[in-house]
This record gives C-alpha cells, structure tokens and sequence, in this order.
C-alpha cells in the first residue's frame, strides 16, 4: 500500500511537472539548428552589445541626418548591459534570448489556459504550450520578437481580472513590466495598440456580459489609472511623438504612395482563409519549400481544422464564467482577423477607408502582429475543446490535435524556418545552412570607429541604411547602426556637399552586393585608416571637416528648388551656406534679414552630451550670424540661455599638464600646445567636467573651421533648462536643405539674458547655451510620473502586506 501510495503520488507530480519538460525540449528546437550562428535577417536583427543600443535610447535617432523616433530600446539595453558581465560570445547571447522567449510564452499560456478552465489534469496543458510555439504564425515573424514573448502574459493578467473578478495591485504592477518588455518596436505603436485594444474590449465585453459589474470598476477606479501612470514613459513622449508626426516625413507609405504596386503590402498574401490558418502566403522558408507548403492540401486542411474546432466549441454545454469568457475570445478572435486580414476581403474595403483617410493610422500599412493574438486566442480555445471531452475521448483529440500541429508547423520543427534564406536573388547564400557568422572584418572596424572620439557622422559609400545584401549572405537591415557606436549616415542621406553633413569618416563595405547604376559618392582628401578584405575604413581630412555646430562665411538666400541643391552647393566654396526660400516660407523675415556674409565670425566651443543635448558657448560675437547644427530641420530643436561657469586660466594650466593624445585620434584632436594657445586667446574654457577632479582632461579638437569640441564642459543635468524659456524660436530656419539654423543677435541676446552673457574687453560677447531637442523633456517628466507612481504603489503594496502580516498575529 505504501508503495502504491508513494507511486501515485510521484505520478501526481510528474504529470505536472511533464508540460514543462516538453516546454524546455520544444524551446531547444531553435538553439539546436541554429548553435554557434546567427539566425538573423529579415526585419529583425540581433543587437551586438549594450554600447550599440544606448543610441536608441533617445527620442531622436542620430542616424542618416538625424529623425525624431519615440522608441523604446531600454529593454534590450538592459539585456545586453546584463549579458556585458559574462563573457559570452554573440551566438551564445543568441541562444539564450531564444530559449528564454520560448520558454516565457510558454509558461504564460499554460498559467492562461489553467486560469480560465482549471483542469484537473494539467498533463493536457502541454498541448496550447506546444501550439502556441509552435503555430503557424512564428512562420511569419522572425527569430528575435519580443510582442510574442510577452503578449500572453498580458492577456493572462487581463484575463485574470475577468476570472477572479479583482484587480490586484500587483498584477498592475506587472502588467507595466510586461508592456516595457513588448514595446521594443516603438515609434510603430501597433502591439502597443493590439495590447490596449484587447484589455479594452475585453472588460466591456466583461461588463455587458455581466461577468464583472460596475462597482468593481468604481471600487478599483484608481488601478486601471495607476496602470497608465506607471506607464506614461510610453505613452506621454508617444503621443507628443503622434502629434508631430506626418507619414511623408517617415517614408511610412499606404496604398496611394505606393508608385511600384499602388496598393497595401499585404494585399494579396493576407486573405482570409491564410489568416484562418494563422500564416499567410510569404512564410519565412526558401522559395520552393513556401510553394510546397502553401499549395498542400494537406496544410490547408489542418490549418482550417483549428479554426473548426474552435467554432464546434460553442455547441459545448459550458460553466459559467468558463463560457463567457470563451466567447469574449471568440469575439476578439473576429477583431483579429479583420486586422490581420487587413486590406482583403470582405472587410477591406473598410480597412483600406481608415488607414488611407487617418494619418495616425498609418502604422496599420501591414498587417503584421494581429496574427500573434489569434495564436495566444487559438491556443486557449482549443484547449477549451479538449477540455469538452472526458479521458479516454480528450487523449484521443489531444493527440489528433498534435498531429496537425505537427503537420502544419513541420518547418519550425525540421529545421526549414531556421535556415538562411535567398529572398532577394542572391546567389552566395548558403542555403543548407542554418544561420550565419558575421565576419571578422566588421568587428575589426568596430574596435577603430568606436575609438575615434570627434563628433562626426561615419558614411556609408554603398548603404542607405535601410536593408543591406551581402557576399556573405546577409539580407536585412543595415547591421551598422547596432554594430557601430557612432553616428551613421547613409550615402542617400547626403543632399548638400559632403562636408555639410560632418562626415569624418568614410565606410565603403566591399561585401555589399548593389546596383551598379547608382551614382556613389567620391569623397576626397581621405586617409585609409583600415583596409580588410570586406571593408575600407577612410578618415576625412581635419582640414575638411565642419563639425556639429559651425557658423558660415557666407550664406546665399536662393529660389532654386531642393533637387537643385547638390549640384547648386557644389559650387560654393568650403563653409559657405545654402538657404533656400521654398523651405523657409513660414520664417521669411528671419531670411530676408540673414547677413550675406558673416563678419568677424565667432568661434564655437561645445560638447555633445548626447543625441538630443549639446551645451554650446560662442566666443568673440560681435555681429549678427547664423548658427548652423547639422542635424535635420525639427522646430522642436530648442536653444536655452544657459549661465555662465568657466574655469579660470591658471586652473586651466593645471589641468593642461595632464593632456594626453588619446590613439588613433591624432588627426581631429588638438595638440597640447595648440590647446594651450586656444585657452589663452579664450576659446577653451574647461578641462575638467566636474565629474572626477583626478581624471584627465578629455578629447579636445583642433580648431575645425573655427569649432572647437571640448569633451571637458560640463555635462550639466535635466534642470538647466527644465524652468527656462527657449530662445530665438522665431529665428529657426533650415539650412543646406536639412539643417537647423538660428539667426543669432548677440546683443539682443545678452540684453534679455545676462546671466548667460559675458562681455569682453574688445566689446564682443561670450554666450553660454543649450542645445536641446525638447521631446526628451517631455520623455523625463513622463519617467518622473512613472517613478513616483511604481514607488508610490510600491510603498503602499508593502504597507498593506505588513497590515495583514500583522492582523495574522
């Protein structure tokens, strides 16, 4: 007896512990394949370390000429930061997200399907585990997808209110951890939309279903707008973004903008009936083996068979709330297929009306992510059949389930998924091979570029930026911005001469496979700083480079239009500037008052705290003069008076004695005895940012055209320009046909902000101001709300914890 006993209680245990043994066989499928190589490509692509991703942690995006994009990157700089401790290779890296996110997904289908029907047998649980990793929809995704990690974990917690009919202080809270992790594809807010979308509908559903009542929402009113609070980091810098944004200035296209095809991308490939079956026809598998799959009956047959039974579902007599709730699904299961169907029919016509007629909409031109919620849908649902069935009939289903799951998601279980891809006719990819290495070369020029530490762009002779084909048989987007700590421009993005753009070094990638038609950029007075067998990295001359902030010799008010730009600039000598009437038409005075040439030009002294902050000092101003920034035109550039702090000279001497060249920035940085000469004519006024009183001084530059980067102002901090006004608003034009200009009247200046104006003995000024794109503001009091309600909630959940602890005793 006591033998049986302990059997059947082993047994007990075993049954719930085997879903999760098969959730950990089932999330080695992909680290199996793809051991030792990237499985990259597509549209996604895997970061390469922490100091890659801290540039997109920003709400401006320093790459081509710059671009306003509220993103969230945060979490994938916090992973990355994590993984910077262990020495682990890139492919390891790779291998571990790739298990975590399965196994993630997993476990919150198991807790959402054992939330809504409590089974008494949770070996049957395996099944939704097995069909969510496993549908047909990862077909269409790629490799690395945070949403289809953590979308369940939202519609568990979502759920979990419905079922339980209370909302848990602590669910709240983790509901915010989930939205953190599932927004990485910001400023593109569609899973943020879908994730709104299915809390939304699903409690007033709840409500008319009368599954929860009103009172639960007026006694918990303050939860739902914690949650929000919690969140405003998301959502307030995403809605300032939604209220500056037009899709032309994006390149995001609908259905008129499309010249090539004039209709929506996923016309076509996202019927019905694709949708149904939860993948459509442009799966990611090579071209041949997506033919088989998409023309077999086979896969038709059990891709349908799911949907089947979902609908056989509602002749099962249920318990109640289990059948409410099963219809709220089956409700939000039509919600989605309208959206993943997209601009198909039968509903198209109306899809293609909204997206077409509503700006905002515009993120919805594909359909892309809708189907990821009618896998979390589908996968409940058809555990909620099995459940229908008593023992003997449930393992029977169960297992004819299985078997079309196994028949429609073969590729992700044989391999084919994981397998590199030819998706634009190039012929040196090897096709048998599951993944990728990149080459050696790339992280070569990456040790020497993010080493180099004057404020320049790195242009790309060959890449717009967008997506790259490679020799080495990469296809998908530019690897360079994630690779490369630095500022990356594409050679697209050049629509003036060169040296408007503060291009100090040149990348011409050898490997990249390109249409010989198209006009590439000569760039001369380069030095070859790297020669590898894939790529050339070439250094631009000091004496032709004009940094961030430079202020012309002259400026030409022109007529002629934008396309006549490159070749009209040409023409004009080095440091001469370009306005153009077209673009400046709301700040025609400001033009009509812009001095042809600038007399007893300033010099500039600045730093570059970080992509959306500079704090800058012009010295020696006398005349009006326009300031140029070479980043693309955005009115919301503000520029702040900022109070004067220099050291003094015999500081700065003491300092000067601790100036050292830093390697391999011989040719912008700025010898001891010239910085010794630029702080005695006045025009280097720190060499100590206040941060470490022993550290040495930092990157100084040569004097560039008049510019002097000095790495040693101080970095300031978020309230030196938190309470002040901006300056010079009405005096902001664009430049060389992308560039921000101010026209800036030092007297007029010093007059209304002393504090920020120093007056010279020869009666020119010293000017102290900030630079800054006032987006990021709007994203730090966002973070501020959030903080103070997480710790405000947090304090109170720990109050209410030791209450009860205390009740107990």
């Amino acid at each position: 007896m006591l033998k049986q006993s302990l059997a059947n209680n082993f047994w007990a245990v075993f049954k719930k512990i085997i879903p999760f043994l098969i959730l950990f066989l089932v999330s080695l499928i992909p680290v199996y394949y793809t051991w030792g190589k990237l499985a990259i490509g597509g549209d996604t692509i895997l970061p390469f370390n922490s100091e890659g991703v801290q540039k997109f942690l920003w709400q401006w995006y320093d790459s081509g000429n710059g671009q306003y994009f509220s993103q969230n990157q945060a979490p994938l700089f916090l992973i990355y930061k994590l993984f910077g401790y262990f020495s682990l290779s890139l492919t390891a890296i790779a291998s571990i997200i790739f298990f975590a996110f399965n196994v993630l997904a997993g476990t919150a289908i198991y807790k959402l399907c054992n939330l809504v029907y409590k089974p008494k047998n949770t070996l049957y649980l395996a099944f939704p585990m097995l069909f969510y990793l496993l549908s047909p929809a990862v077909l269409n995704g790629w490799h690395y997808c945070f949403i289809y990690a953590f979308a369940p974990w939202f519609v568990y917690f979502i759920t979990k209110i419905l079922v339980t009919r209370h909302m848990a202080q602590v669910d709240i809270i983790l509901l915010n951890v989930v939205v953190f992790f599932a927004s990485v594809d910001l400023p593109n807010p569609k899973y943020l939309v879908y994730l709104y979308l299915f809390a939304g509908v699903s409690l007033i559903l709840a409500l008319f279903l009368r599954i929860i009542n009103i009172k639960l929402i007026l006694k918990n009113w303050w939860k739902p707008l914690l949650f929000f609070l919690c969140s405003f980091y998301l959502l307030l810098p995403l809605t300032f973004f939604a209220l500056n944004y037009s899709p032309e200035n994006y390149a995001i296209h609908i259905k008129q903008n499309y010249s090539d095809s004039g209709q929506f991308m996923d016309q076509g490939s996202t019927t019905i009936n694709k949708m149904v079956q939860l993948h459509q026809s442009n799966i990611n598998i090579d071209a041949n083996e997506r033919l088989n799959y998409n023309n077999s009956k086979k896969i038709v047959f059990v891709g349908s068979l799911f949907f089947i039974c979902l609908l056989l579902n509602l002749f099962f007599k249920k318990k109640d709330p289990e059948s409410k709730v099963e219809l709220i699904f089956l409700v939000l299961v039509c919600l989605y297929l309208f959206f993943a169907v997209g601009p198909n029919p039968p509903l198209g016509f109306l899809y293609i009306y909204l997206v077409s007629n509503i700006g905002l909409l515009a993120f919805l031109r594909t359909t892309a992510g809708a189907v990821f919620f009618l896998s979390i849908l589908y996968s409940v649902l058809l555990f909620g059949f099995i459940e229908n069935f008593k023992d003997k009939n449930k393992f029977i289903v169960t297992g004819l389930l299985f078997v079309a799951l196994l028949a429609a998601s073969y590729p992700l279980i044989d391999g084919k998924f994981y397998k590199n891809l030819d998706i634009v006719g190039n012929k040196t990819v090897d096709k048998k091979s599951y993944g990728l290495n990149i080459p050696a070369d790339y992280f070569a020029a990456k040790k020497v570029i993010d080493n180099q530490k004057i404020d320049g762009k790195l242009l790309n002779l060959k890449c717009d930026l967008s997506y790259i084909n490679t020799t080495w048989g990469y296809f998908g987007p530019s690897i360079y911005n994630f690779l490369f700590d630095y500022y990356n421009i594409g050679f697209n993005s050049i629509i003036s001469k060169t040296e408007n753009h503060s291009v100090a070094f040149i990348l011409d990638d050898k490997s990249l496979i390109i249409d010989k038609s198209k006009s590439l950029l000569q760039v001369d007075n380069t030095t070859t700083v790297l020669d590898a067998s894939n790529l050339t990295l070439k250094a631009v001359s000091s004496d032709n480079f004009l940094a961030h902030f430079w202020i012309p010799t002259k400026s030409y008010n022109e007529d002629k239009l934008l396309g006549d730009l490159a070749e009209n600039s040409n023409k004009k000598a080095f440091g001469e500037a370009v306005y153009l009437a077209e673009q400046n038409q709301s700040s025609i005075q400001t033009l009509e008052q812009l001095p042809a040439q600038t007399i007893d030009k300033p010099n500039i002294e600045y730093k570059k705290v970080n992509p959306t902050k500079y704090r800058i000092i012009i010295h020696q101003a006398k005349n009006p003069f326009p300031l140029i920034f070479n980043e693309t035109f955005n009115k919301n550039w503000k520029i702040y008076p900022l109070s004067n702090q220099f050291q003094t000279k015999s500081e700065l001497s003491t300092e000067l004695e601790n100036y050292q060249i830093i390697a391999n920035n011989e040719d912008f940085q700025a010898t001891k005895e010239e910085v010794k000469s630029d702080i005695d004519l006045g025009l280097v006024t720190s060499l100590n940012n206040g941060t470490n009183t022993s550290a040495k001084p930092s990157f100084v530059s040569k004097k560039l055209f008049g510019t002097i980067q000095n790495d040693n102002l101080k970095q300031g901090s978020l309230f030196d320009t938190l309470f002040k006004k901006s300056v010079l608003d009405e005096k902001h034009l664009v430049a060389n046909g992308y560039a921000n200009s101010w026209l800036v009247d030092p007297s007029a200046i010093c007059r209304n902000q002393s504090t920020s104006c120093q007056v010279n003995p020869d009666g020119s000024y010293d000017l102290a101001m900030v630079v800054e794109f006032l987006p990021q503001r709007v994203f730090w009091l966002g973070l501020i709300i959030s903080l103070i309600s997480i710790l405000t909630s947090l304090v109170f959940l720990v109050f209410k914890l030791l209450k009860r602890k205390n009740k107990q005793i």
